[in-house]
């Protein structure tokens, strides 16, 4: 056999929605028999949810302000490393005020 003789095969094309004989059209929001728009109603508890959210999107990822001051107190000297607030905050150990 002659590869060079060999044409090449290719894939079939997808039909169209108007080979098939469709036709497109628009959609429009669904409507009951009244033509009243569909609805959704939330809890609550999602509606805070919600308002959690909206807010926390707003909230700056980073304090500049903390973390110019931080800045400085390491630039002068005088950061100090609150090791043992910190093991105690990882061990979940609160603080007795008494």
């Amino acid at each position: 056999m002659n590869a060079r003789h060999v044409q090449r095969i290719r894939q079939p094309e997808k039909p169209q929605a108007e080979d098939l004989g469709v036709r497109r059209r628009e959609t429009r929001p669904a409507k009951d028999a009244a033509g009243k728009k569909d609805q959704v109603v939330l809890s609550e508890q999602a509606q805070m949810f919600q308002r959690l959210q909206e807010a926390a999107a707003r909230t700056p990822e980073v304090r500049t302000e903390k973390v110019k001051a931080l800045r400085a107190a390491i630039a002068r000297g005088q950061y100090r490393v609150p090791a043992e607030e910190i093991a105690k905050k990882m061990l979940g150990v609160a603080e007795d005020d008494s």
